[in-house]
């Protein structure tokens, strides 16, 4: 009798007990939820309408996912976890729809990948994350729901990667990052203002200590001198900013010699530039600048000297002149930069058209030809010299850009006449004479029309 009440007593134990951890199995497919507006959500079965109770297991009928979730009025309310090939993957705690306690994330094998805690729905306190091997990846810490206090980031041997500050939610005070990049491994070193901006020195130098930036920041933004360079120690380019618009940038060749310097203004040339030869330094152009487009004028409203060197298929050589509204404007040189540096051309240009007396040389200061202009037509006398011995071979007159009048070609070994005639506004008149290199007169002809 006694066995009989015994084994009465722990059947009533067992259902007890069955009754009071049994779960609900939910699938997905039957429940629907809404979020509330608050960051909390409300569920309820899809066929009846009423707000879920208890402990649910929840599947999605597909997977051996499922979560063991509790509910109070179709709010979630107590501890969730989460579980994936029946390992524990995730657990939280909610009180009344918010996360309010410890919250853990696990790898397959049981170790701990991220651990956080919660009040009221907000972040608090640390939160850690974990790399497989069990290290700790990152540390952050939060006040209130927000970042507060050190960032500790980690690699996998467990050395710190980068190390920052935050104040309510902002960056603030040294921030130290070590970075790894495809143009080389550097240490990223950046101060904060309450405000959270840049505000102070900042660099990133490469681990074999060459500079890769190096500057200032005020508030935010850029100011004063910049530095960019290669691991190599190689520069890239210096730079001038006034509130963060670059003002002058100064780019160098690979062996670090200036290639060019620019003044700048809202992102556009404005002012000098001025380019320079890679071989020995010397100035190869110098150009002046308005809001991005070539100026022939400063602020002061005078006309402004300006060179360019130029490569050509008959060599190098140094264009000056000077320009008043875009027009060249005054004395004009082309100057070769090889030989004894004849002059290429030399003239006078006004309203932006060749006037006067111009000379040509060839890189040896040898004269080539001259001619005179007027509003930038031929208009005058024009000389070639074509001969090795520096003597004339042509001579021609010229009104308006067209021969007009008598003109002559010359043997180059006597310098005696070889052909005479005339032009009458472009085209041959007259008598054409021709001569041997004596001087003796060998033909003619008369040219009518």
């Amino acid at each position: 009798m006694k066995q009989s009440y015994l084994l009465i007593l722990l059947i009533l134990i067992l259902t007890i007990i069955q009754s009071a951890t049994a779960q609900n199995e939910v699938n997905l497919r039957d429940i629907e939820c809404y979020n509330l507006g608050d960051g909390r959500y409300f569920c309820r079965d899809t066929e009846t309408k009423k707000p879920l109770q208890g402990s649910s297991r929840i599947i999605d009928g597909y997977t051996t996912q499922y979560t063991e979730a509790v509910f109070k009025d179709g709010i979630p309310n107590g501890s969730w976890k989460t579980y994936k090939y029946n390992k524990l993957a995730e657990e939280r705690v909610y009180d009344n729809g918010e996360l309010n306690g410890p919250s853990k994330e696990y790898y397959p094998d049981g170790s701990v990948k991220t651990s956080r805690n919660f009040v009221k729905g907000k972040p608090e306190g640390k939160f850690l994350q974990y790399g497989s091997n069990g290290k700790i990846e990152s540390e952050v810490n939060y006040k209130n729901g927000l970042q507060d206090g050190p960032e500790i980031r980690y690699d996998s041997e467990g050395n710190i990667r980068s190390q920052s500050n935050y104040d309510a939610g902002k960056a603030s005070g040294k921030e130290v990052k070590n970075i790894s990049s495809n143009t080389g491994d550097y240490v990223q070193t950046a101060n904060y203002n309450k405000e959270g901006k840049y505000d102070g020195e900042y660099s990133e130098i490469f681990t074999n200590g060459n500079v890769k930036v190096k500057g200032r920041y005020v508030n935010g933004k850029k100011d004063g001198t910049w530095e960019y360079g290669k691991k190599d120690g190689q520069k890239i380019s210096t730079d001038e900013y006034a509130n963060d618009d670059k003002i002058k940038e100064t780019k160098y060749y690979n062996n670090n010699t200036v290639e060019v310097i620019r003044e700048l203004k809202n992102g556009k040339k404005n002012g000098w530039e001025q380019t320079y030869n890679f071989s020995d330094g010397s100035l190869k152009s110098k150009v002046f600048y308005k809001d991005g487009e070539v100026s022939s004028e400063t602020g002061s409203g005078g006309p402004v000297k300006q060179t360019k060197q130029i490569t050509s298929n008959w060599g190098v050589y140094v264009q000056t002149f000077y320009q008043v509204n875009g027009n060249y404007e005054g004395e004009y040189t082309e100057q070769w930069q090889e030989g004894t540096k004849g002059m290429k051309a030399k003239g006078q240009y006004k309203d932006g058209k060749k006037t006067g007396h111009w000379v040509y040389e060839d890189k040896y200061g040898k004269k080539e030809s001259e001619e005179n202009y007027l509003n930038g037509e031929l208009d005058g006398t024009s000389i070639t010299y074509s001969c090795d011995n520096g003597k004339p071979s042509k001579m021609y007159e010229y009104t308006k850009g067209e021969k007009n009048g008598p003109y002559k070609e010359y043997w180059c070994n006597t310098g005696t006449v070889r052909e005479e005639g005339s032009y009458v506004a472009g085209r041959a008149k007259g008598i054409r004479k021709y001569y041997d290199e004596n001087g003796k007169l060998t033909s003619e002809e008369d040219i009518k029309w």
